[in-house]
């Protein structure tokens, strides 16, 4: 028999959580999420998820920057970093739930931690980024991957699902908050891929900024003119000013506003 398992949503930035789960140890969480059937809930979580994140990165990094130092965070069997590794780039993986990783990492050592679908398995996200952050050097960027909430998404959106582990569910003005509450800035690159960064930014920020702008602009302009101007302002501050706005992307965001668009399906 299934188990009903409470939402929240914050009626200032829209993060939507649940605490059900909030007094059990992540021993518990373990028995009771990650246990031998998650790979029912979540069958690309082993090898598929892994591969296809390691296509995003190497097109993301490209040749050039195999000299920075990414750490994985959350990197579970650390299938992505042997992967990248293959690949000629410098990459470790740490996992603190599962306890697998390519190597010790150093604090404050890494140029790019990244963390692929982590944010919304995560009780505490601004605890679980902060711990991810203190093995990036002061400059380091931290590259999350998580959905944002669509529009017109309700409790039945697919994303929120206890099963899966998925307690926290972000929006565009939750990242901001979390970015904030850790020091940083952060510009979503497309939909679900969100880019933390110190400033002033990095050379790495300011290149992706640039080359990610488009997707950037995309993401946001079917969320409404609101959100397309909050990337806007983010691609500039990033350092991507040639490449923050777009009348294009501002008429998809009019045409959403006034109703003369279909907004996307959750």
């Amino acid at each position: 028999m299934g188990e009903d398992i409470a939402y929240v949503r914050c009626g200032r930035c829209g993060f939507v959580f649940t605490t059900h789960f909030d007094a059990l140890t992540d021993a518990e969480i373990g028995i009771r999420i990650y246990n031998s059937d998650y790979h029912l809930a979540d069958p690309d979580f082993a090898v598929a998820r892994p591969r296809s994140s390691a296509e995003v990165l190497q097109a993301m990094l490209g040749p050039d920057r195999k000299h920075l130092r990414v750490l994985d965070y959350g990197g579970g069997n650390g299938l992505l970093t042997r992967i990248m590794r293959e690949r000629g780039y410098l990459f470790d993986s740490y996992d603190p739930y599962f306890g697998d990783r390519t190597a010790e990492p150093e604090e404050k050592s890494y140029d790019l931690i990244t963390a692929f679908e982590v944010f919304e398995h995560s009780r505490d996200p601004i605890g679980t980024s902060r711990d991810a952050l203190r093995f990036a050097k002061p400059s380091g960027a931290f590259l999350a991957s998580t959905l944002t909430l669509p529009n017109k998404a309700d409790i039945d959106w697919w994303y929120i699902a206890p099963r899966n582990g998925h307690f926290s569910i972000f929006t565009s003005a939750s990242l901001d908050t979390c970015a904030r509450a850790l020091g940083r800035r952060v510009l979503s690159l497309s939909e679900g891929f969100h880019l933390f960064y110190a400033e002033p930014p990095s050379e790495l920020v300011r290149d992706w900024a640039a080359r990610e702008a488009r997707s950037a602009r995309y993401a946001a302009s079917i969320r409404g003119t609101g959100q397309l101007f909050r990337t806007g302002d983010a691609l500039w501050r990033a350092g991507a000013r040639r490449n923050a706005f777009s009348f294009r992307d501002l008429g998809r965001a009019l045409a959403l506003d006034f109703g003369l668009m279909r907004p996307e399906k959750p």
